[in-house]
């Protein structure tokens, strides 16, 4: 499951994610609930320079369903 918030909003996760990694805390049986405000869509750059150009085909559905492998 992903999460897509900006850097800044982040950052709480990271800081669990590395205590618990770091045996400094027991998330076992508990609760944890984070907060994360800021979305993903106020930094797309970092997530841009790490996916592939996106593949254009022609709006036709013939291209589509050849892409999908669907007759």
């Amino acid at each position: 499951e992903g999460v897509w918030v900006e850097p800044a909003s982040a950052a709480g996760l990271a800081g669990l994610k590395a205590e618990i990694e770091a045996g400094k805390f027991d998330a076992k049986g508990k609760r944890i609930v984070i907060v994360c405000t800021g979305h993903g869509m106020k930094d797309p750059g970092i997530i841009a320079e790490s996916m592939p150009t996106p593949r254009l085909i022609p709006a036709e559905l013939r291209a589509l369903r050849d892409i999908l492998g669907v007759s």
